[in-house]
């Protein structure tokens, strides 16, 4: 009787268990607070960025874009995949961009995503920064977690890594105590404003930053990133770039390059449109004459890696200095006021992004900064000199 009385509680004891793992599998996957699974039951996703390079690999597999954003944080919150600008015939558009997605990063990612389906256009924003970071000099990348879940490796050959990481996502996103609570808090709050979120095709609307700005105040934010952009140039290195070749992120961008021209990929790349303070922090850091040569350093590279297929390759310049990257920052401690074009000095709005969108698809041409090539390389900088002149000269006649 005893030894039948064991039998009973081991047999009541796993099927409690099954039962458990099935309802946290069923619970975690319906409502995929990481976006893994393609359910999309719920449209929030509060929790999402605990898992940001998870939730993108995977979406951009259930997406199959023809259109891929790449770059920086400002990309992911300024370009709009569901923007009325892109052209039919290219959606859909799918938002890889991140805060970790360097332009190491983006190859990697573009080679997941040719692995998935071939896009037809890909869009790479760049950052200054990356390329003048301590890090931007070394001699390779050491591998990087997030690689591992990725269909191809380095070299192009199908990775050994990803089942292994499939069962580890699976099991991360369904059968631990952070998976459950965020699966189970994501029902909870859904329909709650100002929570940040993914959209289906990796958006972030930043419906996080009102909350910021009626506590704060715009001038606050802008001050405190401002802050943090000085710290991060104190910490990097001039350069002239005489050799990109021997810069990390330069030979990213010429594997890039590569890429879209070896799979018929319309490649475009700009450079973002920095509020005038940035441009002023280049400035006043001493790296103003460091980002004209990387400009020159950016043409140089693509039309010594492009072939015959250059026609594939176009770049922008959205940085400089007019009316729209000189918008007036509210006054200190006004939380009611807005701004059309900008969230701090390098994350600019969705309404900014469409008339980028807009030049970069407008074949007749940009309705927004200039088109970049070796043509016109040097007149766009004494461009941007003459503008940056004519907005500083009366404060210079007025004292």
């Amino acid at each position: 009787m005893l030894r039948n009385s064991h039998r009973s509680f081991l047999l009541i004891a796993g099927l409690s268990f099954l039962l458990l793992t099935a309802l946290s599998i069923a619970l975690c996957v319906y409502v995929d607070p990481y976006r893994m699974y393609g359910s999309a039951r719920v449209a929030d996703t509060p929790y999402i960025y605990d898992q940001e390079a998870l939730a993108k690999t995977y979406l951009m597999e259930h997406v199959r874009p023809n259109t891929l954003i790449l770059g920086r944080m400002p990309a992911e919150t300024g370009l709009n995949p569901e923007s009325q600008e892109w052209p039919d015939n290219i959606k859909p558009v799918f938002n890889a961009s991140g805060r970790h997605v360097d332009v190491f990063m983006a190859w990697r990612l573009l080679q997941h995503d040719i692995a998935v389906r071939p896009p037809q256009v890909v869009v790479l924003g760049l950052d200054f920064l990356d390329f003048v970071q301590p890090e931007a000099n070394s001699t390779s990348i050491p591998p990087r977690d997030w690689e591992r879940r990725l269909l191809i490796d380095r070299s192009g050959k199908p990775s050994s890594s990803r089942g292994i990481q499939l069962w580890r996502d699976f099991f991360s996103t369904t059968l631990t105590l952070p998976a459950i609570w965020d699966s189970i808090e994501t029902l909870r709050l859904r329909g709650h404003p100002g929570l940040s979120t993914m959209t289906e095709l990796g958006f972030n609307p930043a419906r996080d930053y009102d909350g910021v700005v009626r506590h704060n105040g715009i001038e606050a934010i802008f001050s405190h990133n401002d802050e943090i952009y000085r710290a991060q140039y104190r910490d990097s290195y001039p350069s002239y770039f005489y050799s990109p070749s021997r810069n990390l992120e330069f030979r990213a961008l010429a594997d890039i390059v590569k890429l879209a021209e070896q799979n018929d990929i319309r490649l475009i790349i700009y450079i973002p449109p920095y509020h005038s303070r940035y441009l002023e922090i280049l400035h006043d850091a001493g790296f103003w004459v460091s980002f004209e040569a990387w400009k020159r350093a950016l043409v140089q590279t693509v039309d010594n890696t492009s072939g015959k297929r250059g026609d594939l390759i176009t770049m922008y310049d959205f940085s400089g200095y007019d009316d729209i990257s000189g918008e007036r920052v509210p006054a200190p401690g006004d939380t009611q006021a807005e701004m059309r074009w900008y969230r701090d000095s390098t994350h600019y709005t969705s309404a900014l992004g469409d008339l980028m969108i807009a030049s970069m698809m407008d074949a007749g041409g940009p309705v927004l900064g200039q088109e970049l090539n070796a043509g016109n390389l040097e007149a766009d900088l004494q461009r941007i000199r003459r503008d940056r002149d004519r907005l500083f000269a009366p404060l210079e006649v007025s004292r």
